[in-house]
């Protein structure tokens, strides 16, 4: 469920079309919550948009999800979390914020050093 939405959302993000990518997530979302493509999908869509601060809230929160609901066999979810650290790590960069940028890709090496690769 939401897999279809994510999808589209992710053919707009391609395409560079961030609003209809965002109406996507959004509706992913409402189809299941915490749908995690569509939380990753809401963050990139935000960050490539330059709304920075919707982005930053968007990794966070899939972050602390993901941290609280993660099992030690899921792969995908363990290379989502990586990836979400990577991309709010490229966010803290893009807005000067290093110390963080770096605290992220640690994390993401941590979690998952082969997805980072």
């Amino acid at each position: 469920m939401g897999d279809y939405e994510v999808r589209q959302g992710d053919i707009f993000l391609s395409d560079q079309k961030y609003d209809e990518a965002l109406e996507r997530f959004t509706a992913a979302l409402k189809v299941m919550p915490d749908h995690r493509g569509a939380l990753m999908g809401l963050g990139i869509a935000y960050m490539q948009s330059g709304r920075l601060a919707e982005a930053e809230a968007e990794f966070t929160y899939l972050i602390g999800f993901l941290t609280k609901t993660l099992e030690p066999d899921d792969l995908t979810g363990i290379g989502t979390l990586a990836s979400a650290y990577t991309n709010r790590g490229i966010l803290y960069d893009r807005t000067q914020r290093y110390e963080k940028a770096l605290a992220d890709y640690i994390s993401a090496l941590k979690v998952d050093p082969e997805a980072v690769e």
